[in-house]
């Protein structure tokens, strides 16, 4: 019931939440993840208009403690999830590929490759922190799906603001 009201607050507030509203929404979607009792698809909808970013983020916090039958189970939803601009799997993802890299690619394969979801994925993995990529190098993932993450990621490395490190780094892993 708290993330539902934060969710309304923040859909009030054009998704945008105060700093402490913020704390508040990723302290009570952290809490909602761990608990086995509810399912992830009613997390995902009482989270509806609060940042996906920091719905992943609450997310990449509790990943370690959660079961394996849990994390299947949110991934799923997170797939399932008609968020058309993919913004909770690709920071998900953008968290967890050093942990868990098959979560990783299980998050952004679904994720289709339109401008607001390249941005995204520019944002989250080629800006921030450019040698989180590498994190795919130990996914045991089918080569089919991995290739077409990196696909995605390529497609994003070839926009403007992108360092020609990260760029480099890119093509690497596609080779």
């Amino acid at each position: 019931e708290r993330l539902r009201g934060l969710a309304a607050q923040a859909g009030r507030q054009r998704h945008m939440l105060s700093g402490e509203a913020r704390k508040q929404a990723f302290e009570a979607a952290a809490g909602a993840w761990t608990d086995a009792v509810i399912p992830p698809g009613q997390v995902l909808a009482a989270a509806h208009g609060i940042r996906g970013d920091v719905i992943a983020g609450a997310l990449v916090s509790v990943w370690k403690g959660l079961t394996a039958e849990r994390r299947q189970a949110i991934v799923h939803a997170l797939v399932s999830d008609p968020d058309e601009t993919g913004t909770r799997n690709v920071y998900a993802a953008a968290g967890l590929v050093d942990e868990d890299p098959d979560a990783a690619v299980g998050l952004l394969e679904p994720v289709r490759a339109n401008k607001n979801t390249l941005e995204r994925v520019r944002v989250a993995f080629l800006r921030q922190n450019p040698d989180r990529i590498r994190g795919f190098l130990r996914v045991q993932a089918p080569q089919f799906r991995v290739r077409k993450v990196l696909t995605v990621l390529q497609a994003a490395a070839q926009e403007a603001g992108v360092s020609s490190d990260a760029q480099w780094q890119t093509a690497e892993l596609l080779l």
